[in-house]
């Protein structure tokens, strides 16, 4: 039996690409062993106990990837908009931030 099946693993693909590795074992409540144990195909003395598990927790756990990711949107928004009113350097000095990196931050992603 391969480790994760084939929706599930264009599913987890998805997940790690919203909030990262580590992220997305909290969010599926399992360890980052577990989850690299299914993600790399090793054997398990009961792997559909885990794959039940997985796919059990993998729509909230999506679900928490949009929540984050719709988060992370209004805020670059707001950023934006301070960015826009006050001007980068003073809004770096505000946050506390390098405002090199902030620039970096603001950049849009290619998606």
């Amino acid at each position: 039996m391969g480790a994760v099946p084939d929706d599930l693993a264009e599913q987890l693909d998805a997940l790690f690409g919203d909030v990262g590795k580590g992220p997305a074992a909290k969010s599926l409540g399992i360890s980052s062993a577990q989850l690299k144990t299914l993600t790399v195909g090793a054997a398990l003395r009961r792997p559909e106990d885990l794959l039940s598990l997985f796919a059990a927790r993998l729509p909230a756990a999506a679900r928490q990837a949009d929540m984050l990711r719709e988060d992370r949107f209004c805020d670059l928004a707001e950023l934006r908009q301070a960015v826009e009113r006050d001007g980068l350097r003073a809004t770096a000095r505000r946050l506390g931030v390098d405002p090199s990196n902030l620039r970096r931050r603001l950049r849009p992603t290619t998606e």
